[in-house]
Formats: structure tokens, C-alpha cells, sequence
């Protein structure tokens, strides 16, 4: 089996009580059939504890019993685990192991990367200017026979994830246009997924790889552009979807989204259309030197999603879903670049990235919930996101 990984994963390491978030909070931490049946044979004071803590979720899975407050009951004052102190790491359950590493498998691929849920992720996944690269090793392991993907699928999507990369990461080209160039070739991509006619992918990829047709593109997209009235009311409607549509998983986050709409989109003011256009100009332009942090993120979310479409046949939605999170994350930067009286780092960039990746990416059902509205909502077509992006 062939291993694949970024660059920077070797680099990692948990910096546990000088984090500034806890992964040991605001979600459910299943615990795997293995680690369960070693936690009943735990005795003692703290077996008693151990076992007085353990439930079943709603899917019979076991599971701690989370706190009110959504803490992990094994999370103590100083933000560390007292499983961890008191039995050991080869005594975590896999989901705490494991974090924030991600694994894939798409036949003889494995795939692991850093969720940029974690703020110390997040900073190895920002830290370097350099476009993001990949290793791969290759060892003796047998390919899982319970994964079968359609053979066709998985050798189109193994060269069109490499050529969104190379899109995402041509720095000749703005990454604005390189994310409108990403929407269309997944578009295109889709139709001949939908008819599968997967061999004519290839054609699709030298096209959009190719500069004259990038070129007479971009100068197409101007019949894209809408006015900032439309905008204005198009991003306060993205904004309300995460509100109304989405489960939160920490408390404050429904707080940062109203914080959003009470500062950009605050019709009381007579000129919000113009302060809100005014203000994503100031820090896209405050912040231009910064722009490859960007990049890195629509790298990581290509490198993280984009071939699970040879399991679900919707690649379209995963580039959506990438081109969603820069027009999310630039709103949420601008109003912290506002908060912070027009000061912003790459520190606040980590923050904003990881606080919305744990929100979306770390529920099953926001996930879903997104995935349905990209294929049934207007306001997710090409066309809304492109008007909102050129």
C-alpha cells in the first residue's frame, strides 16, 4: 500500500496544556470496541471512575458522558487527560489517539493528513510560504478487500485532484481567479462523472491546465460580476445557512456568526452595502502579502475531500465546499481585522480557520447538511459563488 502524506505531518506535536482550544470538548468521543473491552478490566478508584463515565450514544456506540459544559469527563483543570495520566497513551481510545490525524483509504492509497481543526495544525499547515508538497512511501500492507471503488472513477480522480492542486497552487494567477478556474473544471468534471464517461476527463484537465485557455477564461468572468447590493445580501444569506442550518458545537460559535452579521451586515447603517464592500477590500489588500495562507487551506480541503467522489460520485461538491470556506473564512478574517482596529496575523488566521473547520468539518451531520444544499440550493451554484469570489 502506497502512504501519502503533507509535507509537514512528521512535524507534529500534541502541545497539550499550552493549546489554546481542547479537542477534548464539544463533541462526542466514541470509543472503539478494543479500548472498551481494556477499559473493563480496569479496577480500582479509578476504574470505578473509568466505568461510571462510559455510556451508549444514540447508534450504540460506547462513549464518554460528556460534561454539561461539553468537556470530556477525563479533562481536568490543567487541560490535560487523566486517562492519559493515570493508565497511559496506549490506554486512549482511537479517536483520542488519533487526533488530529485523518486517515483515507481509496484502494491501494492511504491518505493521512492533519485535521486544521487544531490550532497547532493549523499552524503547521500556515507556517510556510512555500506551496504545500506531498511524500509517499510504499510498504507490504494488503489493500483492505472490503474497499472496492470503481476502478475507472478512482484513475480520473487520481490526475484531476493532481491538476486542482497544480491550479490551486499556479501563483502566476490570483488566487481568486485559481478558485474560479477550480469551480468550473469541477463542474465540468461532474457532467462527465454523472455521464460516466470517465476517459474524457483527460481532455478536461489539459484544457484547464492549459495558459491560453486559463487566460481566455479569466477574461470570461466578468460576466459574473453582480453588484455589491447583491453581494452584501448573498454573503448575509451564507451566513444565515450556518446559523439556521447547522448544528454548533461549541457555545460561542452562534456568537461569532451573529458578531459577523452585527458588524458587515448591519442594515441600520445607512451606508452598510459600502462599508461591507469597503471592508473586505481594506483587508484583502491589509493582507495580500498573506494570501498563500489561503492557498494552503484550499490545498489542505482538495487534498482532504476531493477523492472521496469515488466513493459518493460528487467531486463538484468538494471544490464547493473549498470555495465556501475562503469566502467564509475572508468574512470571518475581516471582522476580526475590524475588531482589532484594522490589525490582523497569521495567529488570528489560524484561530478563524480552525474554529470553522471544527464547527463544519468535525459533524457528520453539518457535513451532510452541506453536501444536500450544494446539490438542491440556488444561492450554492456556480453562479452565486463565482459572483461572490471574481
Amino acid at each position: 500500500m502506497i502512504t501519502k502524506v503533507p509535507y509537514y505531518f512528521k512535524d507534529f506535536e500534541c502541545i497539550a496544556s499550552d493549546c489554546p482550544d481542547t479537542c477534548c470538548a464539544g463533541w462526542e468521543i466514541v470509543i472503539d470496541g478494543d479500548t472498551y473491552n481494556k477499559y473493563k478490566t480496569i479496577t480500582g478508584e479509578f476504574g470505578e471512575r473509568l466505568h461510571s463515565e462510559i455510556t451508549h450514544y444514540e447508534d450504540g456506540e460506547p462513549g464518554f458522558k460528556l460534561k454539561p459544559n461539553n468537556d470530556c469527563p477525563f479533562l481536568n483543570k490543567n487541560k490535560l487527560c487523566d486517562i492519559y495520566s493515570n493508565l497511559g497513551e496506549d490506554h486512549l481510545c482511537i479517536t483520542c489517539k488519533q487526533f488530529p490525524r485523518f486517515t483515507n483509504e481509496y484502494g491501494s492509497l492511504r491518505e493521512v493528513g492533519l485535521s486544521i481543526s487544531c490550532p497547532e495544525a493549523a499552524r503547521l499547515i500556515l507556517k510556510d510560504k512555500e506551496p504545500v508538497t506531498f511524500q509517499s512511501t510504499q510498504d507490504d500492507v494488503m489493500v483492505d478487500t472490503c474497499n472496492e471503488i470503481s476502478f475507472d472513477m478512482y484513475m480520473a480522480m487520481i490526475p484531476s485532484r493532481k491538476a486542482a492542486i497544480k491550479i490551486a497552487q499556479d501563483r502566476t494567477l490570483s488566487l481568486k481567479h485559481r478558485i474560479c478556474l477550480l469551480l468550473s473544471f469541477a463542474e465540468e468534471l461532474q457532467e462527465k462523472i454523472d455521464d460516466e464517461e470517465y476517459a474524457e476527463t483527460k481532455e478536461i484537465r489539459q484544457r484547464y491546465l492549459n495558459k491560453d485557455y486559463q487566460k481566455q477564461f479569466i477574461d470570461s468572468l466578468d460576466i459574473y460580476q453582480t453588484s455589491n447590493e447583491e453581494k452584501y445580501e448573498l454573503m448575509k444569506e451564507y451566513i444565515n445557512v450556518l446559523l439556521e442550518k447547522m448544528e454548533p458545537i461549541n457555545e460561542g460559535w452562534p456568537h461569532e456568526l451573529h458578531h459577523v452579521l452585527d458588524v458587515l451586515h448591519d442594515n441600520s447603517r445607512e451606508d452598510h452595502v459600502e462599508y461591507f464592500t469597503r471592508s473586505l477590500k481594506d483587508f484583502e489588500e491589509y493582507y495580500k502579502e498573506y494570501e498563500y495562507e489561503f492557498e494552503h487551506l484550499i490545498v489542505y480541503l482538495i487534498f482532504r475531500y476531493f477523492m472521496e467522489s469515488v466513493y459518493d460520485y460528487d467531486v463538484f461538491s468538494k471544490i464547493k465546499f473549498a470555495a465556501l470556506n475562503y469566502i467564509i473564512v475572508m468574512e470571518l478574517d475581516t471582522v476580526r481585522y475590524l475588531d482589532n482596529k484594522k490589525v490582523f496575523t497569521t495567529k488570528d488566521n489560524e484561530y478563524i480557520m480552525h474554529l470553522y473547520s471544527k464547527e463544519i468539518e468535525h459533524s457528520l451531520d453539518n457535513m451532510d447538511t452541506l453536501a444536500e444544499l450544494f446539490n438542491t440550493e440556488e444561492i450554492f451554484s456556480i453562479r452565486p459563488l463565482l459572483s461572490l469570489i471574481v
